[in-house]
């Protein structure tokens, strides 16, 4: 599921469609519908979101307020993916530059293949395309190719098993 907004904030999921609609459940080892990877400097724009899905009553895992202080950011890493029931990676130039972004990126697609984890891609774009984006380009295609790649691996091997 891909979703592109520059300047408003919204999300399509089944669950938000209408205001009657009860979030899924929690199962005993879930403790968020969402966990929310995003670079530092798509803090506003992430947060946005955040606070919009969960007005509509979704748990969402955000580093800097559920993470465990004085906990290895590995362990708070794997254990609140595993503990969500879909990730949400705001993929944007700066995503691509961090490598803790990158390795929630590829904790969470490893997990898709164990497990089917549901992964919902946001593009984040600027206004106006910058020379740095355009030098991150093949980059950004790389990511962008690699990820339709593993959807397509694991749609095959949904319709084999």
């Amino acid at each position: 599921k891909y979703v592109h907004e520059e300047h408003t904030v919204s999300l399509s999921l089944p669950v938000m469609e209408s205001p009657a609609l009860a979030p899924p459940e929690l199962s005993q080892r879930e403790s968020y519908h969402v966990f929310c990877s995003y670079s530092n400097t798509d803090y506003d724009w992430t947060h946005a979101l955040i606070q919009q899905l969960e007005d509509k009553g979704l748990r969402v895992c955000d580093h800097e307020r559920d993470f465990t202080a004085g906990r290895p950011i590995l362990e708070n890493m794997t254990e609140s993916i595993e503990q969500s029931q879909k990730v949400m990676l705001v993929l944007s130039a700066e995503f691509l530059r961090s490598r803790w972004c990158l390795l929630e990126a590829n904790m969470s697609m490893f997990r898709d293949c164990l497990v089917h984890l549901e992964l919902y891609l946001l593009l984040r774009l600027p206004d106006r395309i910058h020379h740095t984006l355009m030098l991150a380009g093949q980059r950004w295609l790389m990511m962008c190719f690699f990820t339709l790649c593993l959807f397509l691996f694991n749609l095959f091997l949904t319709l084999l098993l």
